[in-house]
């Protein structure tokens, strides 16, 4: 895989360092006096907005763009429209090189994704720049100078936007989720285990190494995930875990004061799981697992947790407004002091003092 990425940079580096220079070719004296509008210009312009609307709103918005101003290109410049393209396929080329390396090797096999890129790109650009200005200078009496630093600047320019696009990809911008899931199926098509549709409940995944993996609709009731590894770059559609506010909880364990409001926890195993101030309003925690956990001072209003096991948890001054529970529901050996019924800590119980043995229970009844 870290192979293929490194080839997939080398392209994206050809795609860039070929576009570089027919744009400064294009804007070379001659060749604006043959065209009227410069193909270089139109490179720029598709290359830029492409750019511009991707980072600012997404890849769905830049791909539209880009169709609306490829078609518009072509009547002005039908070179200019197709390098442009290609200077697009080279930058998307690119995002999945960076991408998959991410993936696989972590950040310095993308950090050598991106060089690689940047030194065939560069090259390409610099060898094709001194070459057309040595044949310009010697069929005129004009000497060209300075067309090497427009194509190398330009260049450089979009490797590195690649690389940036990629890691924000992969950081979980919602904007450019396409470019992680098609890295994701890359690496899952070639090199992962699929799990897809199997029965995993009460598998034990902890410490696990699940790149690639193929989890789609698999059924994950109580599956252990705590501090398996690259969990988030495995197919998880179908399955809670696509959620990643819940890939995360279930992988590390810590939620002290984060919100998890109205998310899916159906079945998930959160043994342990330190949700000390978290608030969990309107979540779904049915036929969950939370054996052990920390939930003091948690909101835990309107949560449905039928079948849900709360064994030997910390409940003290937890907010169990509304919660949705039944005779399914397990609050063996629960370690409980006062709770509110209330929220923003309203109707304490008991009104003073701590629960007596049994009481607990009792007022859950």
């Amino acid at each position: 895989m870290l192979i293929i990425s490194l080839a997939l940079a080398a392209l994206s580096g050809l795609a860039s360092g070929f576009t570089s220079y027919l744009t400064v070719y294009f804007f070379q004296p001659t060749n604006l006096l043959r065209n009227p509008f410069s193909p270089g210009l139109i490179i720029l312009a598709v290359l830029a907005i492409f750019l511009i609307i991707l980072i600012q709103q997404g890849i769905k918005a830049a791909f539209g763009a880009l169709a609306v101003t490829l078609i518009v290109a072509s009547v002005v410049a039908l070179s200019g429209a197709l390098v442009g393209s290609i200077a697009v396929l080279g930058f998307l080329v690119g995002v999945l090189a960076v991408a998959i390396s991410i993936s696989v090797g972590g950040t310095k096999a993308a950090i050598i994704a991106v060089a690689e890129s940047l030194v065939v790109s560069g090259a390409l650009a610099t060898v094709g720049s001194k070459a057309m200005t040595k044949l310009l200078a010697e069929s005129s009496n004009t000497i060209f100078l300075g067309t090497e630093l427009p194509a190398i600047t330009l260049a450089l320019v979009v490797p590195i936007l690649s690389g940036y696009i990629a890691w924000k990809a992969l950081s979980g911008d919602e904007k450019l989720v396409p470019f992680q899931r098609i890295a994701i199926t890359f690496i899952t098509a070639t090199s992962g285990t699929s799990f897809r549709a199997a029965d995993l409940t009460d598998a034990e995944f902890t410490s696990a190494t699940l790149l690639g993996a193929d989890l789609r609709k698999a059924t994950i009731t109580r599956t252990r995930w705590f501090q398996t590894q690259k969990l988030a770059y495995s197919k998880l559609e179908g399955t809670i875990l696509i959620q990643p506010e819940v890939q995360d909880l279930v992988v590390t364990g810590q939620g002290q004061r984060e919100f998890f409001i109205r998310l899916n926890f159906q079945g998930a195993n959160l043994v342990g799981a330190d949700l000390t101030n978290a608030n969990l309003t309107g979540s779904n925690l049915s036929e969950a697992t939370l054996q052990g956990a920390y939930l003091e001072q948690a909101n835990l209003t309107k949560i449905q947790a039928k079948k849900t096991d709360f064994s030997g948890a910390r409940l003290t001054g937890a907010c169990i407004e509304s919660w949705d529970i039944d005779s399914t529901t397990r609050l063996d050996e629960v370690i409980c002091d006062y709770i509110y019924l209330s929220s923003k800590q309203r109707e304490r119980r008991p009104i003073s003092g701590k629960f007596a043995q049994g009481e607990f229970a009792k007022l859950l009844q």
